[in-house]
């Protein structure tokens, strides 16, 4: 796919093979295209070694396991990706696992505004134009009917926090799961719609509420994961990331800019610091019980 991609944008550049008649045709579907997101965008390399990163290794797993999960930093194209990776199998154009001409996908996101803010936007621009201008999509329902280059799919998008009711009497070919669901039914429930078709499902997540059971997952044998750091992102400068990280705690630190799962059990741990900060906020003339629960897990 990077041959590609190389191989396009040195055609574009070298204006003899543009003004040549016979290129004409493909040299103006070339430049048309070159001027949306899902022909320009690139899974990055990463800034420390210049290997390549993590988005290009998720995408790499997808033909060989039922499951991947990203657990990503903050700003490092997570959501890109996803969005990225729905368009790819619409199209079949999946450099890595092959998709059906008709299919249906879901994507979630925690919340209607997450969907409505984040994750329509994301994929509406992803989407190439050749695929947009004969498709329809419902507002209310929040799904896409699309059709292009003989391909036809429905996409909808739904709310882990719509209950489990709405994810229920459907087969689907993949669901993105943007951010970890935040109850452990509805993953459940979804993993029932892949069944029929064999589907296979991703998540991208920066997961500061990370429970049990996603780590239940991610050592699952038929589960890829991967982890990101906003460090190998080549895109933002590397002061900007230290200033982040000097104003979170070690622990938001390890999440939301080393991309580590550091949180077990059903509920955030909290930060020892925070905890003591609770301590000297109780009222002291009010009857109270105070207990630390420590969870250890097993070797």
């Amino acid at each position: 796919m990077r041959e590609q991609l190389l191989k396009i944008r040195s055609l574009v550049k070298n204006p003899q093979w543009l003004s040549a008649p016979e290129n004409k045709q493909l040299a103006q579907q070339i430049v048309e295209r070159s001027r949306e997101l899902f022909y320009r965008y690139e899974p990055y390399f990463n800034r420390r070694d210049g290997k390549p990163g993590w988005q290009w290794k998720f995408l790499a797993a997808a033909n060989d396991y039922s499951g991947r999960i990203a657990v990503a930093a903050n700003r490092t194209g997570k959501s890109d990706q996803g969005a990225y990776e729905c368009v790819l199998a619409i199209t079949g154009k999946h450099p890595f696992r092959k998709f059906p001409k008709n299919g249906k996908g879901w994507i979630v996101g925690l919340d209607y505004n997450m969907v409505r803010d984040i994750n329509l936007p994301k994929f509406n621009k992803m989407l190439p134009r050749n695929y947009t201008i004969n498709s329809d999509f419902n507002k209310s329902d929040k799904i896409w009917y699309i059709k292009g280059e003989g391909r036809e799919w429905t996409i909808q998008f739904k709310s882990s926090d719509s209950g489990r009711e709405k994810f229920q009497g459907d087969a689907v070919d993949f669901i993105w799961f943007d951010e970890e669901p935040s109850k452990t039914d509805i993953f459940s429930e979804c993993m029932m719609r892949l069944i029929d078709r064999a589907g296979i499902w991703w998540m991208t997540a920066t997961p500061v509420n990370g429970t049990a059971w996603l780590k239940a997952q991610i050592e699952k044998d038929d589960v890829f994961d991967i982890t990101a750091a906003m460090w190998d992102n080549p895109y933002i400068p590397l002061e900007e990331i230290k200033k982040q990280a000097a104003e979170l705690t070690d622990d938001e630190r390890d999440v939301r800019i080393e991309g580590k799962y550091v949180v077990f059990g059903g509920n955030p741990v909290f930060n020892i610091r925070i905890l003591n900060k609770m301590l000297q906020d109780i009222k002291h003339d009010v009857p109270a019980s105070v207990g630390i629960l420590r969870a250890t897990e097993a070797a």
